[in-house]
């Protein structure tokens, strides 16, 4: 009988471990968008708001602008800001896993009320598994970042 309720015991913690291994799995990708998403946003509006109110002009000319860059390094996505040729914060990695289609997505933005010139004003984050997105969308003319929630 205790080898009967043993074994019982085992097929039944083995079958819940095999229903909520892949809703831990889809849980974990989605918070993982949700934070690569935020992060991103974060430094579209802190590098919106050095380029308006801080030096953006580039070097031995009249134009002020600043650009922002994400794309795809080693496997994973990068984010750098310059100034001109100049590298200037911030600059890192975000987390492991996520991908962005396209691959390279330049922003600029000018010292003016304008919020700059790109063609990559919408872009996507995957995640490994590429089961829903992020949409980062930049407001050409207000700056503004929205993240919209995609399911695939």
């Amino acid at each position: 009988m205790l080898l009967l309720e043993a074994l019982l015991l085992a097929g039944i913690t083995a079958l819940m471990a095999g229903l909520l291994f892949p809703a831990l799995s889809d849980w974990t990708e989605e918070r993982r968008l949700d934070m690569a998403a935020s992060e991103a946003a974060a430094i579209i509006r802190t590098v919106q708001a050095d380029a308006r109110n801080g030096d953006a002009r580039y070097p031995g000319t009249s134009l002020e602008y600043k650009e922002l860059t994400f794309k795809m390094q080693n496997g994973r996505v990068r984010y750098i800001c310059r100034r001109g040729l100049q590298s200037t914060p911030p600059a890192g990695y975000l987390p492991e896993g996520i991908t962005v289609s396209p691959a390279s997505v330049i922003l600029q933005f000018q010292k003016n009320s304008f919020a700059g010139r790109s063609s990559d004003y919408s872009f996507r984050f995957y995640g490994p598994r590429r089961t829903s997105a992020r949409v980062l969308t930049v407001s050409m003319y207000t700056g503004r970042v929205r993240v919209e929630t995609v399911e695939l």
